[in-house]
């Protein structure tokens, strides 16, 4: 009895490995292997691309608000939910292997500080594979993170197609965002043609989303940007953060709430301050140039992207100059 009990537990392990096998090698090599951030690192190879002395970085905001086409020799890296913390890991690990640019465009936003970015790693809603080969147990343990991220590790490393079964669902269905060469993700919805009610319900939801039940002014995140601006500097890279547009709706609850003003107090925090281009009310009664309440879509996009080719250029004039709105 004993043995017969015996064999069947080594069989069951088996089957339980095998099964954690194909499991793994179904969500790495197929499931997850279009990912943003791992076409973004094939993309960046293209020569190019690597040639490129201006590298916008940072969340969905700058992925869908700045088209590289209109900014000659930049490559757009940025990504959907990449707060600070997340930029910081990926830009020291490029710098690392030799790769570096003149300009870094970071995003400069009401959430940008927000704790959302924290949650959705730890709730295994980004791509596991990619951020666990970056944030490893010494990081961890460097940082003095909690332990909720060395048990994310554990599971992204070993499981991490744990937790994420929305993309066994999403198998068969398209990406929502098709990158272009150049990093760039166009968005052509226009949020004028859902009417005023609507537009207004969704700038409500994805407010919520970016801050309900977070801590708006993350310590993380701050130090982050701290440590991104200390790098740069070390590196002689120039940074310029950038208020990417809002629409009406959304502009209004940012003030409402404070977020606005703890912007404000964010940026004289900063011990060394960079470049910041306020273009947050640059579309202002304009919602035919953003794809939802606080995307552009591709002709918002090359407003903007233009807009900031213009100051870019300016700078590299006038180095030392602190434009604040453009």
């Amino acid at each position: 009895m004993k043995k017969y009990s015996y064999k069947n537990w080594v069989w069951i392990l088996m089957l339980f490995l095998l099964a954690h096998a194909l499991s793994w090698i179904l969500y790495v090599n197929i499931l997850s292997a279009d990912g943003l951030q791992r076409q973004k690192m094939v993309l960046l190879e293209m020569p190019i691309n690597k040639s490129a002395k201006i590298w916008i970085m940072g969340d969905s905001h700058p992925m869908l608000g700045i088209n590289p086409d209109f900014i000659p020799s930049s490559f757009n890296l940025a990504s959907t939910s990449e707060y600070y913390f997340l930029t910081e890991l990926k830009l020291k690990q490029l710098l690392s292997s030799g790769q570096k640019p003149e300009i870094l465009i970071l995003p400069f936003d009401p959430h940008s500080f927000s704790a959302q970015g924290n949650a959705l790693l730890l709730g295994h809603e980004l791509d596991d594979y990619f951020w666990s080969g970056i944030l490893s147990p010494e990081k961890i343990w460097t940082k003095n993170l909690p332990a909720s991220y060395q048990r994310w590790w554990i599971g992204a490393t070993f499981f991490p197609y744990a937790g994420q079964f929305f993309s066994l669902a999403a198998w068969k269905k398209t990406s929502p965002f098709k990158l272009e060469e150049n990093g760039f993700a166009p968005a052509d919805e226009n949020l004028h043609a859902i009417g005023k009610q609507s537009m207004n319900f969704l700038a409500q939801a994805r407010f919520k989303t970016h801050f309900a039940g977070h801590n708006p002014y993350d310590s993380l995140q701050f130090s982050a940007l701290e440590s991104i601006l200390f790098e740069c500097s070390k590196n002689g890279i120039q940074v310029v953060l950038v208020s990417y547009p809002l629409s009406d709706d959304y502009r209004n609850l940012a003030e409402i709430s404070g977020m606005e003003d703890q912007l404000q107090l964010a940026f004289h925090k900063i011990k060394n301050p960079p470049i910041w281009l306020d273009y947050a009310s640059l579309f202002k009664g304009k919602p035919e140039y953003f794809s939802d309440a606080d995307h552009l879509n591709r002709n918002g996009a090359e407003i903007l992207s233009r807009k900031i080719k213009t100051t870019l250029d300016s700078l590299r004039k006038t180095p030392d100059a602190r434009p604040q709105a453009i």
